[in-house]
């Protein structure tokens, strides 16, 4: 389904009026981890859970990935593909709003802090 920038605005206010995900929100947010972390790509997604909130404005709203993999040595174009979801999931709501992947145990793969990055 292509959606204009208009209809994608009128979605964005919808979703801040509504606190809900309209189901095309909730069938891209679960189809784009899959994408982005495709089995070709040496990537192979054991599980995968989103943990959100839309709250009253959109610097409070949030999209947590909780993604488990069958590898625990991820390849090295992992930050990449974790941006990619990210730019994904902020045109459809909001660039403020809050994004991490993290693993089944809470731990934050993406973004990594400043002094967690490689130099």
């Amino acid at each position: 389904m292509t959606v204009s920038e208009s209809e994608l605005q009128e979605m964005k206010k919808l979703v801040l009026f509504s606190k809900k995900l309209s189901g095309w929100h909730v069938k891209n947010l679960e189809t784009w981890p899959l994408i982005a972390f495709n089995e070709k790509a040496g990537y192979k997604i054991v599980k995968a859970e989103i943990d959100y909130n839309i709250g009253d404005r959109p610097d409070e709203c949030y999209v947590h990935y909780i993604l488990r993999f069958k590898r625990k040595r991820l390849p090295g174009d992992f930050e990449i593909r974790c941006k990619h979801v990210e730019q994904w999931v902020k045109n459809i709501f909001w660039t403020d709003m809050d994004f991490a992947i993290k693993d089944q145990e809470g731990k934050i793969l993406y973004p990594k802090k400043k002094n967690e990055r490689k130099q």
